[in-house]
């Protein structure tokens, strides 16, 4: 009776942890892809505003905006604005940056 009781209270413990494992799984999931939506948004942004400004972009710059941050993104999003060229716009040492 005790070992009947011990079993069904560890299955229900097992279930329950299982449930809530699915639960906060499914919250990160969700905040990771949200997240990751937005980097991609960002980037196809990006990489829109360049095509206007500068032409096609080459294999280098789509490499570079592809493998950036969130914040690397932002900030060649603000740059485009003042940047004289594709090459200057990615140049860490560029006046404008």
């Amino acid at each position: 009776m005790v070992a009947d009781t011990m079993g069904r209270l560890f299955t229900e413990a097992l279930q329950k942890g299982k449930k809530q494992g699915r639960k906060e799984g499914r919250q990160e999931g969700r905040q990771e892809g949200r997240q990751k939506g937005r980097d991609e948004g960002a980037a196809w942004m990006l990489t829109q505003f360049i095509e206007q400004r500068f032409g096609p972009i080459p294999d280098w710059a789509r490499t570079r905006i592809q493998s950036a941050g969130p914040e690397q993104l932002m900030r060649w999003g603000q740059l485009i604005l003042t940047a004289p060229s594709l090459e200057a716009l990615f140049e860490p040492g560029h006046p404008s940056h």
